[in-house]
């Protein structure tokens, strides 16, 4: 196959082979298992109770040791619950005063507040007795119902004698109606203190009841303790045998605590033992699949290496091409007689487009466009410009080759052989640094891409010219 842009195929194309990785770990014949942590849960709770059973021991261990110093001492002291006992009555036996107390003061309070009440409720029936009316808008009702009746209605002099004297008697028993209001208010204060010292009064009296209820347990545990004292009959040698029984008790606990710490040290060295070899196999297997993907990876990359140079293009081959369609697109401009040709001719009519044509412009028009028709002012061969000045168009697909190649794209007829030459010479530094033989003859290129449209546009003295046609 000559054709450029192509490899021979009768060629076998060399693959580099993958390269043997020898696999440095073998896969275990028997998967080991992640060993589990030792739960502590057993143990700790285990050595917590020994613990506080030592600081039981330890304690009463050191009460005795207080009483066996005391006795020696001459100095007689209680057991510790006992000494509690009575500590306990004494406390219990100063709030139960103190309550005593405060419930006496309490009492003389309601005693004088019922004294006030008693004597404020005299008063208050004394004024009662008294007065027809027991407020003062009750009053003032009625001043105004006697007053209205003075004045609307007929009476005889003793009548009115006698309503006058009852509005006067009236009005003097407001300040005996105000003064029954106070009361009331005092009544009700009273009632009130009453109330409330009444209330605290129980509460004392259900305080110093339950203070008398605690009193009297204590007072039969002490008894029991003082009963079992004189019974047991206490004495400095049980003291004694009871401090180096709680000797041994902590010396036991303490053994019994190193016995349990070798045995948790025996199962994490076993588990440090078992998770070592587990790591050691771990490693070893993610090792060898890690190996395993490499010699995988490696072929793959082989295999791809192998792919991209088959299809890979062979140098300058793309600017060769280009350079080529070029020569044989500038080679239709070269000769001016064949410019002058194309500009002539009329543009082909595309689907959709209208050449543009100058519509007659009246002579009024003409004043205001500037373009109205001068007779024998034009100069001769104006309207057609020479060939070598013809301005050239372009389609994107060749401007793009122009600019790939590094070469200016001519504008005018006059600047393509010089632009043509260019282009071979370009084309011949491209060639020459192809290897010998790797470059064949090119191969069929469009000159321009299928379908795409080249608008030049002319301007000339009356008018502007539309070319439009196709590549």
């Amino acid at each position: 196959d000559s054709g450029r842009g192509r490899m021979t195929t009768e060629e076998p194309i060399s693959v580099p082979e993958a390269v043997a990785v020898e696999p440095t770990a073998t896969a275990p014949k028997k998967r080991l298992k992640q060993p589990t942590r030792p739960d502590e849960a057993e143990y700790k709770s285990q050595t917590e109770a020994l613990q506080q059973s030592i600081v039981a021991h330890k304690k009463r261990a050191a009460e005795l040791l207080d009483l066996m110093q005391a006795h020696r001492e001459g100095r007689g002291k209680d057991t510790g619950e006992l000494q509690e006992v009575k500590t306990k009555l004494a406390e219990l036996r100063a709030k139960f005063n103190a309550l005593m107390a405060q419930r006496r003061e309490v009492r003389t309070q309601l005693e004088s507040v019922t004294k006030s009440r008693d004597s404020v409720r005299t008063g208050l029936r004394d004024l009662r007795s008294n007065l027809k009316f027991t407020s003062v808008e009750a009053i003032d009702a009625q001043v105004a119902a006697l007053e209205h009746r003075q004045a609307h209605a007929t009476l005889s002099l003793a009548e009115e004698k006698r309503l006058l004297e009852d509005i006067r008697a009236l009005n003097k028993s407001r300040a005996t109606v105000a003064e029954l209001t106070a009361g009331m208010g005092r009544l009700e204060a009273d009632d009130s203190s009453r109330t409330s010292l009444q209330d605290g009064l129980r509460g004392l009296g259900d305080a110093l009841t339950a203070l008398r209820a605690e009193e009297d347990g204590l007072k039969a545990r002490l008894a029991e303790l003082q009963a079992e004292a004189a019974a047991k009959g206490a004495t400095y040698p049980d003291w004694k045998n009871e401090v180096a029984q709680c000797r041994e008790v902590c010396k036991q606990a303490y053994e019994k605590i190193k016995e349990l710490r070798a045995e948790n040290d025996e199962r994490w060295a076993a588990y440090k033992v078992a998770n070592a070899e587990w790591r050691e196999q771990d490693a070893a297997e993610r090792k060898r699949k890690y190996e395993e993907r490499q010699r995988e990876r490696e072929a793959r990359d082989a295999e791809w290496a192998a792919r991209a140079l088959e299809n890979q293009p062979e140098p300058y081959d793309r600017e060769i091409t280009m350079a080529d369609q070029l020569i044989k697109y500038l080679a239709k401009y070269s000769a001016p007689a064949e410019v002058a040709a194309v500009h002539k001719t009329a543009p082909k009519e595309m689907e959709g487009f209208k050449p543009l044509q100058k519509a007659g412009v009246s002579e009024a028009d003409a004043w205001f466009l500037g373009s109205g028709s001068k007779k024998g002012k034009g100069k001769k061969g104006s309207a057609a410009p020479a060939a070598e000045a013809a301005r050239l168009t372009h389609s994107l697909d060749i401007l793009e080759a122009f600019g790939a190649l590094s070469i200016s794209v001519p504008i005018t007829a006059a600047a393509v052989p010089g632009t043509l030459a260019r282009v071979q010479e370009q084309k011949a530094v491209d060639g020459s640094k192809v290897a010998p033989g790797e470059v064949s003859e090119p191969a069929a290129g469009v000159e321009r891409s299928e379908g795409s449209v080249s608008v030049g546009l002319t301007v000339h003295q009356g008018g502007v010219a539309l070319d439009i046609s196709h590549a």
